[in-house]
């Protein structure tokens, strides 16, 4: 019995982290991309960030490396 109380707590904390996490992201969308829609273009960023990795781009230069490339 303690073992399903705490497998049912820690199901109920994960779907808890994941909730806030995506909370916080769009949040945080709006303001860095506030002119872009979170559900339009989150995928598109997605993969503009995964090529600004690869081709090492600063932090201090990524949110500008993401607008010019969005803007394209």
């Amino acid at each position: 019995i303690t073992a399903v109380i705490f497998i049912g707590f820690n199901f109920f904390r994960d779907k808890m982290r994941d909730t806030m996490t995506k909370e916080l992201i769009i949040r945080s969308w709006k303001l860095h991309f506030p002119f872009f829609t979170y559900e339009e273009y989150s995928e598109k960023i997605d993969e503009i960030f995964e090529k600004a990795m690869r081709d090492e781009i600063s932090k201090r230069d990524l949110e500008k490396y993401i607008l010019e490339n969005l803007s394209k």
